[in-house]
């Protein structure tokens, strides 16, 4: 479990509200256990949506097993784990 400070960024909204402007769906209607199936997302949007995410956490899906059953919360999960949050001084 990790801890959260007062600077850490807040992930889990960050990345719903990301995938919900991407596939055009409202933020709401994305829980933790939603599929990207479920979001009528096809392979070039999970794709799209990975390789946008890596660059913005500056994290590796390599050894992340995706698959399309792959729910909103091991995806969040995965950036939470690999994440550093160097704040604001770089």
């Amino acid at each position: 479990m990790q801890t959260q400070t007062s600077n850490t960024r807040n992930i889990e909204k960050e990345i719903i509200e990301f995938i919900a402007e991407r596939l055009d769906v409202k933020p709401d209607t994305i829980a933790r256990s939603t599929i990207f199936g479920d979001l009528k997302a096809d392979s070039l949007d999970r794709h799209e949506i990975i390789m946008a995410i890596e660059e913005q956490y500056s994290i590796d899906f390599d050894k992340f097993e995706y698959k399309k059953d792959t729910n909103i919360g091991h995806f969040i999960d995965h950036v939470k784990l690999n994440y550093v949050d160097l704040g604001e001084n770089k």
